[in-house]
Formats: C-alpha cells, structure tokens, sequence
C-alpha cells in the first residue's frame, strides 16, 4: 500500500538529538518551567515569529508561546542518538 510505505517513510524522519535530559515528569512540569516545555513552546514561537505579520509595521502577530503542562507526558533521554517521529508519538 503506498499509503503505509509514506506513514513509515515520515516516521523514519529524524526531528533532532539531544545532549541532556528533556524532563517531563508530572512533578516538574505540571508544577514549574521544564526544559522539554521550554522547547516545546520556542519551536511554536519560531514557527510564527519570522512570518510576515498582517498588522501593518507590526514585528509579529505572535508574541509569546504558552502550553499546559499536563500536554509535556514523556521526557526525552540524554543521548547521542537521533529523536525520530516515530519515538514521540509513541
């Protein structure tokens, strides 16, 4: 099916590494600032930050990035390996 040949295909992509644990233990996250949020929260940021706004003179139409802390589930470990699709939506 060329259908799930493109599911595997895109699950196969790799989003990056890491070189330190990405917390995201309830008792962090739900509770205070955790580095995997903070992540979670500036890739938004980017995503909008550079588009052009549709407010004349304006710098952005974004500007800050906010996630509910029970939305951070599984932290990532520390490691030298490459983060795939795949391990983050499992």
């Amino acid at each position: 099916m060329p259908f799930k040949r493109t599911v595997e295909d895109a699950l196969k992509k790799v989003v990056g590494s890491t070189k330190v644990l990405l917390e995201a233990s309830n008792k962090v996250c739900r509770s205070r600032e955790c580095n995997l949020g903070n992540l979670i929260t500036d890739s938004f940021f980017d995503f909008y930050a550079n588009r052009k706004s549709k407010v004349p003179h304006a710098w952005s139409d974004v500007n800050a990035a906010i996630i509910n802390g029970g939305t951070v589930r599984e932290s990532i470990r520390q490691s030298c390996k490459d983060i795939f699709v795949r391990t983050r939506l499992t």
